[in-house]
Order: structure tokens, then sequence, then C-alpha cells
């Protein structure tokens, strides 16, 4: 072995052994800027996630013939915030009771899209906002907007698209029924949480009548 050899092999392990002191000082920089940004570190992985599922799939409507079963949309749950509408009869269940009229279905879809639409609107780490509705006797909706689905409505004062100050049932203008049933009718699911294969749990969206 000669000496050349051994001065190069004894200089590329120096530096190798610099370049980890450099990185482990660098972890601790990047690391104490997020404390200076944020003010505390969080506690978990999972506290990074505005939800608690891993990931949302979203099953495609092939009543049309215009998708095939297998083009399921995936959309990673950390930029998914999910919200839960309580109805007034059973506590435990937030159910609204076995007989919910047009209007009141409405005026459900109405709180989903404000919910929705303030979120996507002020907080720009949120692509998607998920809303469980009430469960009716047999059934409940999953209301599931993404800000691609809303970018002209963001755009706008929301006072606009929804003027009613105080809502309440059959108090809402046809042309306010007829904005939130656009933009909530086609986007309101069956929902279902499932364990992917390590675990960790998913949210599956099927449109209506399409259950497996």
């Amino acid at each position: 072995m000669t000496s050349s050899y051994q001065f190069d092999l004894l200089r590329t392990y120096r530096f190798l052994r610099l370049a980890m002191v450099l990185l482990v000082l660098l972890l601790f920089v990047a690391v104490g800027l997020y404390v200076a940004s944020r003010g505390a570190l969080l506690q978990s992985i999972s506290a990074s996630y505005y939800t608690p599922v891993r990931a949302v799939f979203v099953r495609p409507d092939t009543s049309k013939g215009l998708a095939e079963e297998d083009d399921i949309a995936v959309y990673p749950g950390s930029a998914v915030v999910s919200f839960g509408l309580c109805g007034t009869r059973s506590k435990q269940q937030c159910e609204v009771g076995s007989k919910v009229s047009a209007e009141q279905r409405t005026l459900l879809r109405r709180q989903a899209l404000e919910l929705s639409l303030y979120t996507l609107k002020y907080v720009d780490s949120i692509d998607s906002v998920v809303v469980f509705m009430p469960p009716e006797a047999k059934s409940q909706g999953t209301v599931f907007l993404r800000r691609n689905d809303v970018t002209d409505e963001l755009d706008r004062p929301l006072s606009s698209l929804l003027p009613t100050a105080k809502p309440k049932v059959g108090g809402l203008t046809s042309l306010e029924e007829g904005q939130i049933l656009r933009l909530t009718q086609t986007r309101t699911y069956t929902a279902e949480v499932q364990a992917s294969p390590d675990g960790s749990p998913v949210l599956i969206l099927t449109p209506p009548g399409q259950d497996t």
C-alpha cells in the first residue's frame, strides 16, 4: 500500500466524519428554526395530521359510464381536515331522527359547505375538507370538498355565496339553495374507515348507491 493511497484513504475518512458532524449540526438548526416558527415541537408524527386517517380514498361515480371502478383518487391525510355535525336526537350517535325534511338536509349541507369554504379560504395548508353529516335512521352522508372544486368560490366573498345571516329551516332563498346543492350534491358520499396494511386508518368515500 503506497503512502499516497494511505493519505487519500485517511483524507476521505476525515471528510466523512466531518460530513456526519455537519449533518447533525444542520439537524439541530432545522429543529431550532421549526420551534422558533411554530412555538413548540409536535408530540408525535400523528400530531402533524389534521385528521386521524392517513389517507382518503375516493371511489369514482361509475353510474354514467365515464369512469372505471379502479379509478380511485387518493389524497394524503396530512392535507385533509375533518368535521362532524351532530343532530339533537341522540348524544351518542348525533342522530337527527327518522323524519328529515328536504329543507333540513339543505340546511345541513349549507353548514358543511360553510365550514369547508372558511377552512379552505383561511388555512393554506389544507387541500381538502371532510364533513361527516349527522346520521339519519339508515344512512349518513359525508361531504368531501377539495380546494380545486371551489376555486372560483374562494375568490369571492363568502357572503355573496351564502348571504343568509341567520339560516334556519325554510329560510334560505332559492338561489342560495341552488348554490348549496350545486357544490355539495355530487360531492356527498358514504364513508367507511378501514385499516391499511400497516394498520393505520384510511377513509374510503363511495358515491351513493355504489357501496361494495
